[in-house]
């Protein structure tokens, strides 16, 4: 059974002194075990002395005191007791029967002690009476007060054995009282002394018996020794010169007294000199012997402290050495320890023994796991381990040393890591001899992400450049992340409409390449959450490291799109839209569906530095395409204008040469010919002003002044001037027009010009004795004004384009230059409001238009407006 105690005292003991220390204390169990069992005989023997009646056992002597029946028997009860306590057959069963006759032991002994002190009869007497109280003998049967007093200790040393309450110190102090006490009852019978064996009582039969004293004596070493890792025997049965002096003390304390008494009784019994003398001689003895015993123990403690002092001094020297080298140690091991570097060491036969904090971090070993069971080819991936053995661990063997950059294993993830391996042999200083082998190992993760980034970031410049065609270049872009950074790439490009649209989905293996197809089928509802629809309306990359299938659920659009997406098996996402001078281009969507790679805050950096290189590239191409379309623009302007003034210029020459040609004057000619000039003149001076306009408006440096308005005061002086061309087509007109509308803020001349644009065109295009309508209505903060017509109506294929540049109706196309309602949608977007066309074929077009209410801050003309009817209804003209 270990002890504690024990424990703590071997600590710091040498092999050979513990083996000492251990045999020691198996010796004292056993001498308690054979003084417990050896105090037996003397109970064993008064009770035969008592049974058949043999005075010799139970006095020893006429003169002497009795053992008591009750007193055999406690002294039996105890010796068992300590018996059944030993460490070695400890029991619940024992541990009862221990601690029930300990308890007996107890009350025996407080019982009896109440009795004497308190004068009273508690019947502890008629247990085993064997005669009637006398003068001589007043309490037959019952043990004197100094074995009551023993009992009592006896009781309380045993049951501390097993009630953990009772202090093990208590335990001592009882069995040396016990020891005491007898050993003062056996000096009174050396020296006759009755009041020593006796007390209080001075009454020979009620002293302490002789046998009982030594049984007493021999249960209490009994006691003592049971426990020889407790208290004060801790020394006793320590190898040490202080424990061989305890031990030597102990028995010449406890055997010479009564040695020594017993051989100057002789002289006393013999008649050779009286009790006087035996004292005297008794004392003389006694101290020789402890004047003898005093001076070997100076001179032991004398030469034990000129030995220490010389180990001291050793030690201390010593100890500065050691505390110095291990300063030395501990830079030497912090050094090591906080380098960011792997360091491991192996014995001569490659076996691993240490590896620094950085190194377990670098390979993802916990800081408690046992280098020592692992071998050098497990830090290594598998397809490593050969390479390792036959190659490293070779070179090491035969040049001493290798180096070069291979992979390192991470112990929980499996992923490889990239590292510059130096290994080497430590040898010992000034000799061959091996002690080990050496590793300094370092992470090249980081830079080879980066050779790879830079080398992906120069092939996709190399690539977006190539060509000018931006939809070919972003598909091969595309292709170039799903090789290098990703499982799944997703373009989505925005128009000049407005609109998105998924351009590339490109997958890398063949699984997600279906699901690239699948993306690229389904029809997507920008009205629902989008993979890109929130980074493109943000502006914003975003990193998701872990996707979950809740993100995945709220992505999706229907049924089919969620399953496509699970099927990606998303783990990481990086969202980065595609930006020039903060115009967003589109976006790009990373996604990776293997768990070894979770994106982070570089990967988004590469992604961004990604897009920025397609975004612009993709500006680059639109520049391109901005550029030929302004080419083209100018061609088509210098046909126009050599088209479209040569007509006018073609009538004004025309008219020259007939007024050359004129031979005789008449005075209706010159007005005729003025006239057709000056309508020639008008057409040009038009086209002039929507070339001016139209560039203006390209351009961006079209502006207007806004001043405030009445509505009716802008339509009216339009539909004056147009009426004349509705009379000559028998065209009605409706006007639905309210004086009472709200003030607009707007430069009229430029609402007149977009009035007559749409007025014009509705002329043009309803038939004799078609429908015109006009009007004007509030709405939130603007007015909508509507010109109606019944004309053939436009093919809804034509609507997007209708207000795109030189667009002309089907049939009329040199009836004009196709820049009215360029300019018109100019016009009107500068005043910050919007145009749109509603048409049914058959049935007729509506085109609306909208102007912004006027405001506190709106300026107001300084020449008002000439008054107008309050309502305007023109039916048939």
């Amino acid at each position: 059974m270990n002890n504690p105690t024990k424990s703590n005292m071997d600590r710091g003991l040498t092999k050979e002194e513990n083996e000492t220390r251990s045999r020691l204390i198996r010796y004292s169990r056993s001498l308690s075990l054979s003084l417990a069992v050896f105090s037996l005989l003397f109970p064993l023997m008064t009770a035969i002395g008592w049974i058949f009646k043999i005075p010799l056992l139970t006095y020893g002597h006429p003169s002497l005191p009795a053992m008591q029946p009750i007193t055999a028997l406690g002294l039996a009860m105890g010796a068992l007791s300590i018996i059944l306590s030993r460490e070695e057959n400890h029991s619940p069963k024992r541990s009862f029967m221990a601690s029930s006759f300990a308890m007996i032991i107890l009350l025996l002994g407080l019982i009896t002690l109440a009795e004497y002190f308190f004068g009273v009869d508690l019947g502890i007497d008629h247990i085993f009476k064997h005669a009637a109280a006398t003068a001589r003998s007043p309490f037959p049967g019952r043990p004197s007060p100094q074995t009551s007093f023993n009992f009592f200790l006896l009781g309380v040393a045993a049951l501390s054995f097993h009630v953990q309450f009772i202090p093990k110190y208590l335990r001592q102090v009882c069995a040396i009282l016990i020891g005491v006490n007898s050993l003062i009852a056996a000096t009174g019978y050396i020296f006759s002394t009755a009041q020593s064996y006796g007390f209080p009582v001075y009454l020979s039969a009620t002293g302490m018996a002789i046998n009982t004293t030594i049984g007493f004596i021999l249960l209490s070493a009994a006691l003592l020794s049971a426990r020889p890792n407790e208290g004060m025997m801790t020394l006793l049965t320590s190898d040490t010169h202080s424990g061989g002096m305890a031990r030597r003390i102990i028995l010449a304390s406890v055997l010479v007294p009564p040695f020594v008494g017993a051989l100057t009784r002789i002289g006393v019994i013999m008649n050779w000199y009286d009790i006087s003398v035996q004292v005297s001689l008794f004392a003389v003895v006694i101290f020789g012997l402890i004047f003898q015993t005093t001076w070997k123990a100076a001179r032991q403690a004398e030469f034990e402290e000129l030995r220490t002092r010389a180990a001291l001094d050793l030690a201390t020297h010593t100890n500065e050495r050691l505390k110095e080298a291990n300063e030395k140690r501990q830079i030497f091991s912090e050094l090591i320890e906080n380098s960011s570097d792997f360091i491991g060491i192996a014995d001569p036969n490659g076996k691993p023994t240490y590896i620094n904090r950085a190194g377990r971090r670098m390979i993802g070993m916990s800081d408690d796991y046992p280098v020592e069971n692992t071998q050098i080819p497990q830090y290594y991936p598998h397809d490593q381990r050969s390479f390792a053995s036959d190659v490293i661990f070779k070179s090491m063997v035969e040049q001493g040393h290798w180096e070069g950059e291979t992979y390192f294993r991470n112990w929980q993830t499996e992923k490889s890591i990239p590292v510059s391996d130096s290994h080497f042999m430590i040898h010992e200083p000034g000799s061959e001899r091996i002690l080990g082998m050496g590793t300094i190992t370092r992470d090249i993760s980081e830079l080879k992400r980066i050779e790879k980034e830079q080398r992906l970031l120069s092939e996709a410049g190399t690539l977006l450049a190539s060509s000018l065609n931006y939809e070919d270049t972003l598909k091969k872009m595309a292709q170039l992340a799903v090789r290098d950074l990703a499982d799944l790439c997703v373009v989505e490009i925005a128009e000049d409409n407005g609109e998105i649209r998924r351009l590339v989905a490109t997958g890398r293996d063949s699984n997600s390449a279906k699901v690239s197809d699948l993306l690229l089928r389904i029809p997507l509802d920008r009205k629902l959450p989008t993979l890109l629809g929130r980074v493109i309306e943000t502006r914003k990359a975003q990193l998701i490291e872990h996707v979950s299938p809740e993100i995945i659920a709220s992505l999706s659009q229907s049924e089919e799109h969620l399953q496509a997406l699970l099927a990606v098996n998303f783990k990481s996402l990086i969202l980065v839209p595609l930006l020039v001078h903060g115009e967003v281009m589109g976006a790009i969507a990373l996604a990776s569906s293997t768990s070894s790679r979770v994106y982070g805050p570089s990967d988004l950096i590469l992604a961004e530095e990604l897009a920025q290189r397609a975004a612009i590239a993709i500006e680059n191409a639109r520049l391109y395409s901005e550029a030929q379309a302004a080419i083209k623009t100018r061609e088509e302007v210098l046909a126009i204008v050599s088209h479209d003034l040569k007509n006018p210029l073609t009538v004004v020459g025309l008219m020259a040469q007939q007024l050359k040609r004129i031979k005789q004057f008449d005075f209706n000619q010159p007005n005729e010919f003025a006239n057709r000039i000056q309508r020639a003149v008008d057409q040009m001076e038009m086209l002039i002003g929507d070339l001016l306009d139209f560039a203006k408006i390209q351009g961006g440096t079209f502006l207007i002044e806004k001043l405030r308005e009445r509505p009716i005061d802008v339509i009216s002086p339009v539909i004056e001037l147009l009426s004349t061309r509705l009379e000559a087509k028998g065209q009605n007109l409706e006007i639905d027009i309210s004086p009472s509308l709200p003030d607009i803020a707007c430069e009229a001349r430029r609402i007149n010009q977009v009035l007559s644009n749409l007025l014009g065109n509705a002329i043009k295009f309803t038939p004799n004795g078609g429908t015109i309508r006009v009007t004007a209505r509030e709405a939130i903060d603007e007015i909508i004004i509507s010109v109606s017509d019944t004309g053939p109506g436009i093919p809804p294929e034509q609507l997007p384009k209708i207000f795109d540049l030189y667009w002309q109706a089907q049939g009329t196309k040199h009836l004009g230059t196709g820049l009215g309602l360029s300019i018109a949608k100019g016009i009107v977007e500068a005043h910050g409001a919007k145009i749109w066309v509603e048409s049914q074929v058959g049935k007729g077009s509506s085109f609306f238009f909208t102007i912004p209410l006027a405001t506190a801050e709106t300026k107001t003309r300084h020449i008002p407006p000439k008054e107008s009817p309050n309502r305007m209804v023109v039916t048939e003209l």
